[in-house]
């Protein structure tokens, strides 16, 4: 890739220059648009005066200025209640007897280490089920020999808060399909499995649809998205059409599942079924691996 010129980057600071006159322009008259930079400040830490928005606040009538104040006293009430609520989630499930962190734990450097980057992570997060993902993770981390050490428990969390509900739910519903012993794939490209392995993935990939949310056609790209973690395989071709997404779950997804289930063994509470692309008169599929003849 060549290396940029002294004009390109002249061309690029022109752009940058221009881009925030035009945002300097509307702070005087869009009392949204200062609201969000106001936001986006605090978030970000940079100052709207360095920016070039101190002199177009002039501009605003008192009467303006007074609705931004409510609006930023609302915002900011908003964000301590919803950071306030996420951290009550977290720590109400750290605190669980049987599964939560025991008090000799929270003198322990490491566990302060890992509640730190935990907290962080549920702070960011909108769903409180997630939430108590992350404490129970968390919790088991604190119990026995069930993570090694601070470096494995911060790739475990990664890949816990890497994931979106919806991706969750489409490997619980995998996990469901395949039985506790697992889809065992390593003969399904004879000829004599095929139909078999492909009703299975049909099915799967309905139930993915309706009890996870998602668009028929987009159930294939989210699968195929997933073998980006670690916890799903995808194993190309051996159905022969090579439908997107097929695959299988990997060891590290059954000990990830382990780790952040419920004392019930539940990871996720289970949702009725409804229409995302899919007919919600679809009949349910079947519960395992074990009525299909492979």
């Amino acid at each position: 890739m060549p290396s940029p010129t002294i004009d390109d980057e002249h061309n690029a600071e022109e752009i940058r220059r221009n881009a925030l006159v035009r945002a300097s322009e509307a702070y005087a008259d869009r009392p949204v648009f200062r609201a969000l930079m106001d936001m986006a400040a605090q978030v970000s830490g940079f100052t709207l005066e360095a920016c070039g928005f101190a002199g177009a606040s002039v501009g605003i009538p008192v009467a303006l200025k007074a609705t931004d104040t409510t609006i930023a006293k609302a915002v900011s009430m908003v964000r301590e209640r919803q950071a306030a609520h996420r951290a009550a989630v977290l720590n109400l499930e750290l605190s669980e007897a049987g599964t939560g962190v025991p008090v000799d734990a929270l003198t322990d450097d490491r566990f302060l280490h890992a509640y730190d980057v935990t907290l962080r992570a549920a702070l960011r997060t909108y769903r409180d089920e997630k939430i108590r993902m992350f404490g129970r993770l968390l919790g088991s981390a604190t119990q026995g020999d069930n993570v090694t050490d601070v470096d494995e428990y911060e790739e475990l969390l990664a890949i816990l808060d890497d994931l979106s509900l919806r991706e969750i739910r489409a490997l619980v519903i995998l996990d469901r399909f395949q039985g506790p012993e697992g889809a065992d794939w390593s003969d399904a490209g004879i000829e004599s499995k095929r139909t078999a392995a492909a009703a299975f993935w049909n099915d799967y990939m309905l139930a993915v649809g309706a009890e996870a949310r998602v668009r028929e056609a987009e159930v294939g790209p989210l699968l195929n998205r997933l073998g980006r973690t670690g916890l799903f395989q995808l194993t190309g071709s051996w159905l022969g059409t090579n439908p997107d997404g097929c695959g299988y779950l990997t060891p590290r997804y059954y000990r990830l599942r382990d780790l952040i289930a419920d004392a019930d063994g539940t990871i996720i509470p289970v949702e009725p079924a409804t229409s995302a692309g899919v007919d919600p008169g679809t009949p349910s599929p079947p519960d395992s691996l074990l009525d299909y003849p492979l």
